[in-house]
Order: C-alpha cells, then sequence, then structure tokens
C-alpha cells in the first residue's frame, strides 16, 4: 500500500534486499534477503556498519555488533520512502 493508515500495519518483509557488512569503510560480507524477506550470515565477533542498495534511507540500526562464540538476531528497518 502507497500510503500508511492509522490502526493499520504499515510494515512488510522485503525479499531481494542486498545487505552489507562493513569495518573500518570496508565492505567485508554481503547478503540478500529471502522471499521471506529473512537473512543468515557468519561474521566475525565485532561491530559492522551495514547499508543496502536500491534505498534512500539507511536500515536502521546502521550499526551491529557481533558478540563472540554465539549467534544474534538483528531485524533491520528499511524506509522506502513510500507514503
Amino acid at each position: 500500500m502507497p500510503v500508511c493508515r492509522i490502526n493499520e500495519p504499515c510494515e512488510e518483509p522485503a525479499p531481494g534486499v542486498k545487505l552489507f557488512f562493513s569495518r573500518s569503510g570496508k565492505v567485508v560480507a554481503r547478503t540478500t534477503t529471502d522471499k521471506r524477506g529473512r537473512y543468515r550470515i557468519g561474521l566475525s565477533p565485532g561491530p559492522y556498519s551495514v547499508r543496502t542498495t536500491g534505498f534512500s534511507k539507511v536500515p536502521q540500526p546502521s550499526r551491529v555488533s557481533v558478540p563472540r562464540g554465539r549467534y544474534k538476531r538483528v531485524v533491520f528497518h528499511i524506509d522506502t520512502g513510500i507514503r
């Protein structure tokens, strides 16, 4: 729906979105969301900046930190600019 309406959800999964994970300004890993908007990627522990292509806004959160020795679930919100 191009317009968000009061009392109606205005979010949905985003299939086919490319996510880029960077450290010190260099892309070190990338992945693409599946048809349900999900992704999985293995990253070394530490902080990362995250960006996408095709959207004017950066995903939120735009920075993530991967803990040592375990997985971390992160849900990104991407503003498509459609209202």
